[in-house]
């Protein structure tokens, strides 16, 4: 039997979950994407546009007018070619 004070092995110590890794990074670029996305959308609809996000990219729309882009970089750049103004991201 082990000692009252003696640690078994594998078990947390009093600072609880302090030694593990985080997700930090990932939370943080999922965030940013859904910050971006918000932007972007707004800037689209300002413009009469809609934003919408699909499993293969982004759809801007705006009556019957359709544009896929792979990826937010892709709707910006489709924004600032019809002249919808530059925000930032």
């Amino acid at each position: 039997m082990k000692p009252p004070n003696e640690k078994t092995p594998g078990a947390c110590d009093s600072q609880g979950f302090g030694n593990q890794p985080t997700n930090d990074a990932i939370v943080n670029d999922a965030e940013m994407e859904r910050n971006r996305f918000a932007s972007l959308a707004a800037r689209a609809a300002k413009a009469g546009h809609h934003l919408q996000k699909l499993g293969s990219g982004y759809i801007l729309s705006k009556w019957g007018w359709v544009k896929h882009c792979c990826d937010l970089d892709g709707v910006d750049a489709a924004l600032r070619q019809m002249g919808v103004s530059h925000g930032t991201h």
